[in-house]
């Protein structure tokens, strides 16, 4: 595949570990993780497991947050 095209949803669990670990030498691989801003900070969390496993890996990462933002949710 087109590996431009296609990103790894990362987290800190196992399916995701063995997933990267299978397709760690793929040129151009990149891996995606959300969840809290806050999360990135916080040991243990997969925003931090994902951040450290994509960096052993040497692929790209790139965290999105999903707080909620100031407007009302009604």
């Amino acid at each position: 595949p087109d590996w431009s095209r296609w990103r790894l949803a990362l987290s800190g669990g196992n399916d995701c570990r063995a997933i990267l670990q299978r397709l760690r030498r793929r040129e151009g691989l990149e891996c995606v993780t959300w969840g809290l801003a806050a999360s990135q900070s916080q040991p243990g969390t997969d925003a931090v497991v994902a951040r450290d496993l994509a960096a052993r890996f040497g692929a790209r990462h790139t965290f999105y947050p999903t707080d909620l933002g100031p407007e009302p949710t009604d």
